[in-house]
């Protein structure tokens, strides 16, 4: 295979990757995803009641009088946002916040068939030259002279689940 026709390949799965890429860092249904991990143990893994009261204090709110059916309110109403690791926001109140850390995507070969635009000679061809190109993190399966492909990206991208001073004006 010509170094161009591979560039081609590579720059329209590097193209597909990137795309799943973005949905999962950006996509509000990507974020909907984690809503349920917040009651699912995360508040109280990460000490959620403490947490909220020292906010609430810290921005000169008193703490509501029925307590739990205020902290049901905040978990199940509480906006998300795509955000990093590294992003901080002391006006608001974070609820929670995950990581998505690595993405995954897989691609059977009958989804490189109609990705790729090239014939299962030339994808074969592809496949051999892909896994050892330093611009993909990929796994590789083999199968009956087809293949699978892991591919990986590592993100510092997270879903902030947060709540804000108009949210607890709205509820008190």
């Amino acid at each position: 295979m010509k170094n161009e026709r591979y560039e081609y390949l590579a720059e329209k799965f590097l193209s597909a990757i990137n795309n799943n890429v973005e949905y999962q860092e950006e996509h509000v249904d990507s974020g909907e995803s984690y809503a349920h991990l917040i009651r699912e143990g995360d508040w109280q893994y990460h000490n959620g009641d403490e947490r909220l009261k020292v906010w609430l204090k810290n921005h000169e709110f008193s703490i509501p009088e029925n307590w739990d059916s205020f902290t049901d309110e905040v978990i199940d109403w509480c906006k998300y946002k795509p955000s990093n690791i590294y992003q901080t926001n002391e006006d608001d109140f974070v609820v929670s916040s995950f990581l998505i850390g690595e993405i995954e995507d897989q691609y059977c070969w009958e989804d490189l068939q109609r990705l790729l635009p090239c014939t299962n000679g030339e994808l074969r061809e592809f496949v051999s030259l892909v896994k050892n190109d330093n611009r993909f993190c990929l796994t590789v399966y083999e199968s009956n002279n087809t293949y699978d492909i892991y591919a990986y990206t590592s993100t510092d991208a997270c879903w902030l689940f947060y709540i804000d001073k108009e949210f607890v004006l709205g509820l008190t």
